[in-house]
């Protein structure tokens, strides 16, 4: 990504979606085309990649593989205040 405030910024994006939509469960480029399309700020599929990523390392998010569909992101309803938590704070320490 472009800067550190960018990351950030796609971090807590696509984590709120799923605080949001805690249900549900998607590939990076369902994600990145149709769940987060009509974000205020249109982000590419890398950027969406790497968000998750450090939602997965971070605990935020889970993902499992699946062999026709590929990485699959969830979060659990136990992870729901936590994330709600990381969004209240403003900052995505260790990025």
């Amino acid at each position: 990504m472009s800067n550190p405030q960018d990351k950030t910024d796609a971090i807590r994006e696509v984590l709120g979606y799923f605080l949001e939509h805690p249900q549900t469960a998607d590939t990076v480029e369902g994600l990145a085309r149709w769940r987060l399309a009509g974000a205020q700020k249109h982000r590419t599929v890398e950027q969406i990649r790497e968000a998750l990523d450090w939602l997965v390392e971070n605990g935020y998010l889970a993902m499992v593989s699946k062999p026709y569909t590929g990485s699959i992101y969830s979060i659990a309803k136990e992870d729901l205040p936590r994330g709600r938590s990381f969004l209240e704070s403003g900052s995505a320490q260790g990025q």
